[in-house]
């Protein structure tokens, strides 16, 4: 993604231990912040983020950079949530030998 200030490669495993299956990859990339021309009044930065395959790119809003670049962690954040909810185990590699937590 043009912009990135910070990209992952991921892999997802739908099925319980023992893997028996390399995980399938994907990608989580979150944009550096931009002040937005024109934005909504009190919303002028902006961030980017994106989960391929599963999340196509979103834009979050705020008040200023550094809230822009949290709220697209937060995004990407309940993104894995879900995941895990689901019963997805998301990992740094593809044996899923390390579980990946965002900011952990």
């Amino acid at each position: 993604m043009k912009g990135a200030i910070a990209s992952v490669e991921l892999y997802v495993f739908e099925n319980a231990p023992p893997r028996t299956q390399a995980g399938r990859r994907l990608t989580l990339t979150i944009g550096a912040p931009v002040r937005d021309q024109g934005g909504a009044k009190g919303k002028e930065w902006s961030s980017r983020v994106v989960l391929a395959d599963l999340h196509r790119p979103e834009v979050v809003r705020a008040m200023d950079s550094v809230s822009a670049l949290a709220a697209a962690f937060a995004l990407a954040r309940r993104w894995l949530v879900a995941l895990d909810a689901q019963g997805i185990l998301v990992a740094r590699e593809s044996t899923g030998e390390t579980p990946f937590v965002l900011g952990g």
